[in-house]
């Protein structure tokens, strides 16, 4: 196996769980939906059309102990 393969296979293994959605029902009222039932064929349908967003808005990465408010910039 060349280090490319071998590169390779260690990005192919991990992947990041899609694992909810956000929904806005009005001002500050949220409800977050956790799955973890996305299979891999609709997970890629769903990263595609996120990818056309991906220089909008902003994301927050290792916010586990932030509050919800932390993590959105936005008022809704």
């Amino acid at each position: 196996m060349s280090k490319n393969d071998s590169n390779r296979s260690e990005k192919e293994e991990y992947s990041p769980l899609l694992c909810g959605f956000i929904w806005c029902h009005g001002d500050k009222d949220f409800s977050i939906w956790e799955t973890d039932a996305i299979a891999k064929e609709d997970r890629d349908k769903i990263e595609k059309i996120l990818m056309k967003y991906e220089s909008t808005g902003t994301g927050v990465r290792n916010c586990w102990d932030s509050k919800f408010s932390e993590v959105l910039c936005a008022r809704y």
